[in-house]
């Protein structure tokens, strides 16, 4: 499941890469703190799949245990803030807001009709 999640990691990047520079913003996009939580997570990610080489985990599982922890923290904060800045913290306003598909499927489930 890692390398699956780090090959999409890097599949997204490298599209957006190739995205950004095609549209010609990619000098923009990069001085954006949104971009660099993206770095982050990517470059973590990428060194969590490194670092868990059979390998590694012999020579000193403990060493292994407490940097996987520590990237992790840097892939999960890196992820959210990726995430969370382009949209204007809209997710941590206590409740996320609804489009018409999310609220009308609420209606559904709840018994409501379209």
């Amino acid at each position: 499941m890692a390398r699956i999640f780090v090959l999409q990691v890097v599949l997204h990047s490298l599209i957006e890469l190739v995205l950004y520079m095609d549209k010609g913003v990619y000098a923009e996009e990069l001085a954006k703190e949104y971009w660099i939580w993206g770095i982050v997570a990517t470059v973590f990610a990428c060194a969590m799949l490194v670092g868990s080489a059979l390998f590694i985990r012999r020579w000193s599982y403990e060493a292994f245990l407490i940097g996987h922890v520590l990237m992790a923290v840097f892939v999960i904060v890196g992820c959210w803030y990726h995430v969370e800045l382009p949209f204007e913290r809209i997710f941590s306003r206590g409740e996320p807001r609804r489009g018409k598909v999310g609220c009308r499927d609420e209606q559904f489930i709840q018994g409501r009709g379209w």
